[in-house]
Formats: structure tokens, sequence, C-alpha cells
């Protein structure tokens, strides 16, 4: 049978599988909150280099501080992406 597993001789449901987009996105936001929005701290944290992060923020639309900065300086307002 599919979708079940059992464990002492109880059958459990499988739980949906949660996507990995998911899952990666959450631990870059988990680790920039753990971080209070420091990227580069975040970056070690989660053992990755600066410019891999800032890929990654930009990858998952998370804007990062370097872009709040420059919006800030330019008096621009940042206006999320729609997808």
């Amino acid at each position: 049978m599919a979708g079940v597993y059992e464990r002492d001789g109880v059958w459990h449901a499988v739980p949906k599988p949660t996507p990995l987009r998911l899952v990666v996105r959450g631990a870059l936001l988990n680790a920039l909150a753990y971080t209070n929005g420091h990227q580069g701290e975040a970056a070690a944290w989660l053992g990755l280099s600066e410019r891999a992060m800032n890929y990654a923020l930009k990858t998952y639309a998370i804007p990062g501080a370097r872009a709040h900065r420059i919006a800030k300086r330019r008096r621009l307002r940042i206006v999320a992406r729609r997808r």
C-alpha cells in the first residue's frame, strides 16, 4: 500500500512532503531573523559565502539589506515583484 507505513502494529499515513524551495526559503529567513538581518553572519551560520547568500536572497525573492539601503538613499519605494 502506497502512502502508509506500519509502526508498532499501527498504520500511519505518510505526510505530504514539503517542497524544497519552501524549506530553503524558510532556512534563509530564519538565519536572517536569528542574526537580526545581518547577511554576512547569516551566510556564515548557514555555511555559505556572502556571494552565495546574496544569490540565494535574489533567487528566493527575499529583499536584502543592500536593496533597502540603496532604495533609502535614492528615496525609492521597494516594490515586491509579483510571481
